[in-house]
């Protein structure tokens, strides 16, 4: 049945091959961010101490990458290698712009190791089943957004950058370490880890009262928003569902909207999905 409802997917796809193309064209390759450095494969012995990390940037950057994530926090208080790391990046870039702090809602520690990173720009995983850390509720998620909010404007007053008409930078004119102009600061994205799980869809309560809050209301530093299915199990025409959707009500004049689309246990078809999502609207 699984292959069936693939090969019954690919039917429509295949016809509109000269729409994705187009769509294609328009799309920016500098809306991708680069997840090299958090998430080094465990099966490998590179990238896990904070001088390869390093010089993972370094290539990373050299790559072309203006977005990259630099730390990843959903464990506690244990110590982590992330922070030595932080301290280093911190010495060769020291405003860190167009680097990402990523962690989840609720997550007090978490948020305590932002702060202490130094890191102007934030991707927040947003769980609305059993979150691995911290909480999920909308009053979790006023709070944390408004604790990243201040943690901006701190940021900005150490380094004395001058605020556009909602009072916040978003790009750093100065040149970084790697020659790059124009790198993000002070921009949160919202990442919806299990959007396309088991039991969770765009019209279960717990996700309209989110997504309406997130796109009826004036957030300054919310400049984008990612789901991704962590499972593995949605097909890619539930992929496109989404993406249309929630283009629907973050509009690409003010959002980006951003897609993880993920392999699954029996078999990936991740990169049909990503294709999907950037016909049906994604960045």
């Amino acid at each position: 049945p699984n292959l069936e409802r693939l090969l019954q997917s690919l039917l429509p796809r295949l016809a509109a091959l000269p729409t994705t193309h187009e769509r294609l064209r328009v799309v920016s390759p500098l809306d991708i961010i680069d997840h090299s450095i958090p998430e080094s494969a465990t099966a490998t012995p590179f990238g896990h101490t904070p001088d390869v990390k390093i010089r993972i940037f370094r290539k990373v950057r050299a790559f072309g990458f203006r977005d990259v994530a630099v730390v990843g926090h959903y464990y506690g208080s244990m110590p982590r290698v992330e922070d030595r790391f932080a301290q280093l990046l911190r010495a060769e870039e020291p405003r860190m712009s167009g680097c990402w702090f990523m962690l989840g809602t609720g997550d007090d520690e978490a948020l305590s190791r932002l702060e202490a990173s130094g890191i102007p720009n934030v991707m927040l995983d947003y769980t609305f089943r059993n979150p691995c850390t911290g909480s999920s509720s909308l009053d979790s998620l006023k709070t944390t957004i408004g604790r990243i909010h201040e943690h901006f404007k701190q940021l900005d007053r150490e380094v004395g950058m001058a605020a556009d008409n909602d009072g916040m930078p978003h790009l750093d004119d100065q040149a970084s370490q790697s020659g790059y102009r124009e790198l993000k600061r002070d921009h949160l994205y919202i990442n919806f880890v299990d959007l396309l799980d088991f039991n969770i869809t765009m019209d279960a309560p717990q996700v309209k009262e989110v997504i309406d809050y997130l796109s009826s209301e004036r957030i300054p530093i919310l400049k984008g928003v990612c789901f991704e299915g962590a499972k593995g199990i949605a097909f890619a025409d539930e992929y496109g569902d989404v993406t249309q959707r929630l283009r629907a009500l973050f509009p690409a004049s003010d959002f980006k909207l951003l897609v993880h689309s993920h392999a699954g246990p029996h078999g990936d078809n991740s990169q049909a999905a990503a294709l999907e999502c950037v016909r049906r609207g994604a960045d």
